[in-house]
């Protein structure tokens, strides 16, 4: 799953399975932070890693 593809919303929560309004929300905020892209496929939204590497920090 973390090919650069990261699926329909839908398919993403089944896989985790989570409720899609969080998923949708935790998607909108790593799109905030630049990590991920949107596109559309008919009215279904893909969601794409924006680059090869994410280095993630804790918070202090």
């Amino acid at each position: 799953m973390c090919e650069g593809d990261i699926k329909f919303v839908r398919a993403l929560a089944d896989d985790l399975d989570r409720d899609v309004s969080g998923v949708s929300r935790d998607l909108n905020l790593l799109f905030e932070a630049d990590i991920i892209e949107f596109d559309t496929d008919d009215q279904r939204k893909i969601t794409y890693l924006k680059h090869d590497t994410v280095v993630a920090e804790p918070i202090a």
